[in-house]
């Protein structure tokens, strides 16, 4: 449940650089959330994420700089990337975490969802 809270959470954050907007739901690591706290998550991120994908081309994204990481302009392609990897390696965990308890994994792969 932990790595699922900290995967929706991070990806609020990216969601965040990216348009600006205040997540709702808010899903954050150090605070308490339910499984359907997640879904609807989830759910509100894929929107955002779809509207972000349409408008790919005219972003122009600036990352502040925050600690020793210093500003970084033109950032879309940076978070976009990031947001791949970092979702991909915590799905795969929660996969494995379902698969070692006997539950079904559903399928994430890239040909699961080009049909759709």
């Amino acid at each position: 449940m932990d790595t699922l809270v900290h995967l929706l959470a991070a990806d609020q954050r990216y969601l965040v650089l990216m348009d600006g907007l205040s997540p709702n739901p808010r899903i954050h690591e150090t605070e308490p959330a339910t499984l359907d706290d997640l879904r609807a998550g989830a759910e509100a991120q894929a929107a955002r994420w779809n509207a972000l994908v349409d408008r790919a081309p005219e972003l122009d994204v600036t990352i502040p700089a925050r600690g020793q990481w210093p500003d970084t302009p033109h950032a879309e392609d940076l978070l976009f990337l990031q947001a791949i990897h970092h979702g991909n390696d915590h799905r795969t965990q929660i996969c494995t975490i379902l698969g070692a308890h006997g539950l079904e994994v559903p399928d994430l792969d890239g040909w699961a969802y080009w049909p759709g």
